[in-house]
């Protein structure tokens, strides 16, 4: 068996605590920076910074005919907020060692090459132990969009406080912690939103049809609240109809700049409900009632030319309970908000 070794800790902790979890634009973001540490942290100033982007990246595998593929990276990045403030500085007069008599001599010695070395000990930084710092953020009233972090998506919206310690211009220690903002979006105001909806698809069979009808309460809803309506399937066909899926799907466009103009689209399944029962019957009518409850999902926003994401249920419909070939795919566009 092969010896394993482990990753020898670091002797500098950092710890950032924010006064909310949660911010909106206009929002003052205060809290604190802990720094524990074993041994000297050699450096002059100590900033906070406060930092959020936009960001599309992706790559795609280009080959023209006859020749070798080749992987190409598109990317596009919009800063949002870049803002820091210095919670400590080395003192002037403590970072400046006095020139001794003996200094003179060496260097004035025609063998004297290199400087003599600082000892950790003389050199400006933190003490070993426990170092607190206070720092504030005003977010500005525009220009800031909801934090946006989806699976497949090829883009996403962050925002982060980072703590840098530096020494002569040059990082030392750094620690970054993520966090959330939400621009409020407010579906009250939208009658859209507001107003309910209703679909009704019929597909053919060689031996009849299926028809599914879908109607909604409203297409406007926040994290949390739940999604009601009623689902009708007619089997007018000779065999039972064994799956239906009602899924809520979260769609994302991403646009590159470099090296080209490049469009990404994703999707992302993610809350929805099944058929209650086994199985419709041949020449059965089915009807049930939609509830299922919205996760912490991002507002409905679009970020012209660079990021966008929108929702919609999505419901398909088929005779295998698997569903390895999909009878009826149905969908109805959703507007998702912070706040009714």
């Amino acid at each position: 068996m092969l010896p394993t070794s482990t990753p020898k800790a670091s002797p500098y902790m950092a710890f950032i605590d924010l006064g909310r979890k949660i911010y909106n634009p206009k929002d003052i973001v205060d809290g604190t920076v802990e720094l524990t540490l074993d041994k000297k942290l050699n450096c002059d100033s100590i900033t906070v910074k406060l930092f959020g982007s936009a960001r599309v990246f992706f790559t795609e595998l280009s080959a023209a005919q006859g020749q070798l593929g080749k992987t190409i990276g598109y990317k596009q990045e919009k800063i949002l907020i870049e803002d820091k403030t210095e919670v400590w500085k080395c003192d002037a007069r403590s970072s400046v060692r006095e020139t001794s008599i003996n200094d003179i001599v060496r260097m004035a010695s025609s063998t004297s090459i290199m400087p003599k070395r600082v000892s950790p000990q003389e050199s400006p930084g933190l003490e070993p132990g426990l170092h607190k710092f206070n720092f504030s953020f005003q977010l500005p009233e525009s220009g800031l969009e909801t934090s946006f972090d989806a699976q497949h998506a090829a883009g996403c919206v962050r925002y982060y406080i980072q703590v840098e310690a530096t020494r002569d211009g040059y990082m030392t220690f750094r620690k970054k912690l993520l966090f959330p903002i939400v621009k409020p979006v407010d579906l009250s105001t939208s009658k859209a939103a507001m107003g309910g909806f209703g679909k009704e698809e019929t597909f053919s069979t060689k031996k009849g049809s299926v028809t599914v009808a879908l109607t909604l309460d409203k297409v406007g809803y926040v994290p949390g609240e739940p999604v009601t309506g009623m689902i009708t399937i007619k089997n007018k066909t000779d065999k039972s109809v064994k799956y239906s899926h009602l899924c809520l799907m979260q769609r994302a466009f991403c646009y590159a700049n470099y090296p080209e103009v490049k469009i990404k689209e994703s999707f992302h399944h993610t809350a929805g409900m099944g058929l209650p029962i086994p199985k419709i019957t041949a020449g059965d009518t089915y009807s049930y009632p939609i509830l299922f409850y919205i996760g912490a999902l991002a507002p409905t926003f679009e970020m012209v030319g660079i990021l966008s994401a929108d929702y919609f249920l999505k419901l398909d419909v088929g005779f295998e309970r698997k569903c390895s070939s999909k009878l009826l795919i149905t969908s109805f566009k959703n507007e998702f908000g912070s706040q009714l």
